[in-house]
């Protein structure tokens, strides 16, 4: 991961998407909550749409589970 907050987020994002596709949907959860927790703490406004709809992805999978 770079050392910067959006590529961060960005990597953060993709290794949720990978683990979405494994069926690992609790380590995606963790992957993609710490993107998130990047995104509103450093105001990365242009990843927030991005990262909150994997996000909402990933839950729904969590509950159909």
């Amino acid at each position: 991961m770079m050392n910067y907050p959006i590529g961060q987020t960005q990597a953060l994002n993709e290794l949720a998407e990978l683990e979405v596709i494994e069926f690992n949907y609790p380590q995606a959860y963790r992957y993609i909550n710490r993107s998130y927790e990047l995104v509103a703490h450093r105001g990365l406004d242009d990843l927030e749409k991005t990262t909150f709809k994997l996000m909402t992805k990933i839950e729904n999978k969590m509950q159909h589970r």
